[in-house]
């Protein structure tokens, strides 16, 4: 999906609708901004609580037979979020 946008005077840019619905953007929702040196990005930051709800899944999960590494938690958690989101 490619939309383009204009800076505003005061640097603002209005996020498209299409793109706050696909990742529940809404009123007081947190973003951040990265950058590669070449391109800026922006990432909705996930919720205090859609972090817990994560682990909570992830702890609950039969597959859990012993404690995970760091590492897999990790990978857990991320795809539990993207599940979350609807994004594969």
């Amino acid at each position: 999906m490619y939309i383009t946008r204009k800076v505003g005077p005061k640097g603002q840019v209005v996020i498209p609708e299409e793109l706050r619905t696909r990742f529940d953007i809404r009123p007081g929702t947190s973003v951040s901004f990265d950058s590669d040196g070449e391109s800026i990005f922006i990432v909705r930051k996930k919720s205090a609580e859609q972090v817990l709800d994560a682990f909570r899944a992830i702890r609950e999960a039969p597959s859990i037979r012993k404690a995970p590494t760091v590492k897999e938690l990790k990978r857990l958690f991320d795809k539990e979020i993207e599940e979350r989101n609807g994004i594969h």
